[in-house]
């Protein structure tokens, strides 16, 4: 948490003071990034005499506790002898001052004092300032003598967010990942950053689940990681996620590991992944006009007009020092599809298909008429903020469910959404599935267009949904009308109309989603497997209904895009879930 949230997070803290902050006493367990205050009993009136109370704060394991006074009057005594607060379970204090969240200075250690886990004594009017735990509890003792007292004081806590990046090795039950200099985007150059989780011996830990609160990477292409990865070490068969995948999760199996890796693999930036050309004109002119005048953001997508392609084009070869190197193509040209509805790519087997090496001027073949559309420009941010939490096998102290085995990904309550993994990816779309980005020099050289960048391949996990009590079924429904794409010939954008379902084992062998016993609103047809550009069945596309217990969606794409369907810029789904009340479900 940044210094200057967290002092104002505490400021106004100390403000509020109901009857729970004067209690005597008692054990307070604070969640991640949770708060709250101690007060001695009356404040701020005089506290009673004779009185001995003790505060447990605990925070989850290998979480850290801050802690700082805002008023502190205790009836002073030689040695706090009489009237005293004491705190154990501190980190070491340092030598030297150093300013807490207030801009004060903080105390130094004493002389004689042990190094490492400390306890200090207080009273009268020296003020403990801020105060770290060496682990995951604080005590903080409160004792009054007969012979008169003071105001006493008030105390507000935090727990401590454990952030890491490149290079680390954590233990902390809960931390978050973020890339180097977060939240500013990387450069456009290479980088492997990871982090070791490990899992300590206290508790044996089950899983990982990490929540990547923003996850931005470089697109696949046709469906591989090809250019920057994320990997993490499991137990358990695990995808390489890249693209764009915010506010997405996953869980990973670390039973019997001792220590984790989690680890991204940066190339450097693809310049025509991100720059080629509108040719389905998906941003209007008056969209345009509007824009000309605003000052680009990190989100801004920018279309610029034919004057000032050559110079982007320039731009982008100097900046990635493309060379002119000769290139493996083939000997087929595929055959020109009109704009602006995009069709597949008629491109041969390798198994088939000749291989000749030619000069660049041999392979700049554009399939549609480049000269009118604009050229634009997505943005290159690069850029993960990932919430991790280390589970327990018997879950103590934890906040986060343990998924069931088998689930990649684990939902909870009686609606919802599931998506796939870079779902939500669109930028340049090659129709050539051979391009080499670092030969070619020119956006048509690839014919290089907007378009969905994709679902990976290679893909078998299931998405589970836990069922509420007293519900027996659930519902899946189709966002959108772009929701829906897998294992056919996707239209870009939101087109309603084009309604392709296809189900049974005969229509979906390559890329599909498996729902056990799914069936109809009136139960008549009982197809499990759903792929197409629309899901359900012809006679009512759109939604997807199971009895099945428990509720899972298992998704499974082959190892490309090409051998067993002609796929064309297949994205994968977007669902929203329902679960079904068991007096309905007839």
């Amino acid at each position: 948490m940044p210094r200057t949230l967290l002092a104002l997070v505490l400021s106004l803290l100390h403000l509020l003071i109901p009857a729970q902050g004067q209690r005597c006493g008692g054990v307070v367990r604070a969640g991640s990034a949770g708060s709250g205050f101690i007060t001695s009993p009356g404040y701020p009136d005089h506290y009673p005499e004779d009185l001995t109370c003790v505060w447990n704060i605990q925070a989850p394991l290998n979480e850290k506790i801050q802690l700082v006074f805002w008023d502190f009057d205790v009836t002073s005594s030689d040695d706090c002898s009489g009237d005293y607060v004491s705190i154990g379970g501190l980190e070491k204090r340092e030598e030297e001052e150093e300013e807490d969240i207030r801009g004060r200075k903080t105390w130094r250690r004493e002389e004689g004092e042990e190094e490492g886990e400390a306890e200090a004594r207080f009273c009268g009017s020296k003020n403990p300032g801020l105060v770290t735990s060496k682990g995951d509890s604080l005590v903080i003792k409160f004792a009054s003598n007969a012979k008169g007292s003071c105001r006493g004081f008030n105390a507000t806590y935090v727990i401590k967010e454990e952030r890491v990046t490149c290079g680390t090795t954590t233990s902390a039950q809960e931390f978050t990942f973020t890339s180097p200099g977060y939240p500013e985007s990387l450069s456009n150059t290479s980088l492997q950053c990871s982090v070791t989780v490990d899992h300590g011996c206290e508790s044996p830990i089950c899983q990982l689940r990490l929540d990547f609160d923003e996850f931005e990477l470089q697109p696949p292409f046709w469906g591989e990681c090809a250019y920057d990865r994320f990997y993490a070490e499991s137990s358990t068969p695990l995808p390489f996620l890249c693209g764009s995948n915010n506010a997405t999760h996953m869980y990973i199996n670390v039973e019997g590991r001792k220590k984790t890796d989690l680890t991204f693999m940066l190339r450097d930036l693809e310049y025509y992944l991100y720059n080629c050309y509108d040719i389905y004109g998906t941003r209007g002119k008056e969209e345009e006009e509007e824009e000309e005048g605003k000052e680009e953001g990190p989100g801004h997508v920018r279309r610029k007009r034919n004057v000032e392609v050559e110079e982007e084009e320039e731009e982008g070869r100097e900046r990635q020092n493309i060379f002119r190197l000769p290139r493996q193509v083939s000997a087929t040209t595929p055959a020109p599809t009109p704009a602006p509805t995009p069709a597949p790519t008629t491109t041969p087997s390798p198994n088939t298909t000749t291989q000749a090496p030619t000069t660049e001027a041999d392979v700049t073949v554009a399939l549609y008429n480049y000269k009118d559309s604009p050229l634009i420009s997505f943005p290159t941010r690069r850029a993960w903020n990932i919430r991790v939490t280390q589970i327990p096998c018997d879950c103590p102290k934890v906040r986060v469910p343990k998924a069931p085995v088998g689930c990649l990904q684990y939902h909870r309550g009686l609606t919802g959404e599931i998506k796939s993994f870079n779902f939500e990816g669109i930028g340049c779309y090659s129709e050539d599935r051979w391009c080499d980005f670092r030969a070619i020099t020119h956006v048509s050289d690839c014919d290089i267009r907007v378009g969905y960048t994709g679902h990976y391949n290679n893909l078998d996990y299931s998405i589970c949904v836990e069922p509420e009590s007293g519900f027996c079924g659930v519902q899946y429904q189709q966002m959108g009308g772009a929701g829906f794409s897998l294992s056919n010939i996707t239209t870009f954008g939101d087109n309603p109309t084009a309604s392709h379902p296809l189900v049974a084992d005969a229509g979906c062998m390559s890329d599909y989603l498996w729902v056990p016993g799914a069936e109809n609103d009136h139960g008549t047809e009982t197809y499990e497997r759903f792929c197409g550009t629309k899901l359900g069945t012809a006679r009512k596309w759109g939604t997807v209904t199971s009895y099945s217990k428990p509720f899972t969606v298992r998704v499974v794409t082959d190892a490309d895009e090409f051998s067993l369907d002609a796929d064309y810029m297949n994205r994968g789904f977007h669902l929203s879930y329902s679960q079904i009340p068991c007096k309905l479900s007839g």
